[in-house]
C-alpha cells in the first residue's frame, strides 16, 4: 500500500513539472491490496503526450495548412501556430515540397526543404506531376522537445 501511495505522489509531482501542465488522472482514485497482491492502476493524461525515440516530447504540429496558386508557378502556403505551445518555447517551421504526390521518399532529389520563422511561405514550383507539401514545427529553444509530426497536403496535377 505504501508503494502505491508513493507511486501516485510521484505521478502527481511529474505531471506538475511537465511543460504545458499535463494532468494525470488515476482510475480508481483509491485502491487497497494486501502485501504481495496485484494492483491494476489506469492513468489518463489531459492531452496527448508523444515521446520521440530518444525520450523527448514531440512538439504539436502546425494547424490548417492551406495553399493558394498566385500564378501558375508561384504557390503561397499558410498555416496556423500549433496549439499547446508553451509561451517560452521558440520554434521555426520546416516546409518540404515534393515534386510528386509521394511524400514518403526521403532521398527524393526533387524535394526542396525550407526553414522559416513565420506562418507562411511562397514557393516557385511547377505542378506537372502533382505536389506533396508538408510542414513541421521545429524547436529553436524548447528544452528537450523534438520536432512535430508533419502536416501534409497533396495537390494533384492540373486536369485531375
Amino acid at each position: 500500500m505504501t508503494f502505491i501511495i508513493i507511486f501516485i505522489w510521484t505521478l502527481a509531482a511529474f505531471a506538475q513539472e511537465c511543460r504545458g501542465q499535463i494532468t494525470v488522472t488515476q482510475s480508481p482514485s483509491i485502491t487497497a491490496e494486501q502485501p504481495g497482491g496485484t494492483v491494476n492502476i489506469k492513468c489518463k493524461t489531459s492531452r496527448d503526450v508523444r515521446r520521440l525515440n530518444n525520450g523527448d516530447e514531440e512538439l504539436p504540429p502546425p494547424k490548417n495548412l492551406n495553399f493558394l496558386w498566385e500564378t501558375p508557378f508561384r504557390l503561397s502556403l499558410t498555416w496556423e501556430k500549433p496549439e499547446d505551445l508553451d509561451s517560452d518555447c521558440k520554434v521555426n517551421y520546416i516546409v518540404h515540397v515534393y515534386k510528386s504526390q509521394n511524400c514518403s521518399y526521403k532521398g527524393d532529389p526533387n524535394k526542396k526543404s525550407y526553414r522559416v520563422s513565420h506562418l507562411s511561405h511562397k514557393v516557385n514550383v511547377a505542378n506537372k506531376n502533382g505536389l506533396c507539401i508538408s510542414v513541421s514545427t521545429n524547436p529553436e529553444n524548447c528544452g528537450d522537445r523534438g520536432h512535430s509530426r508533419l502536416t501534409t497536403i497533396i495537390l494533384p496535377p492540373p486536369g485531375n
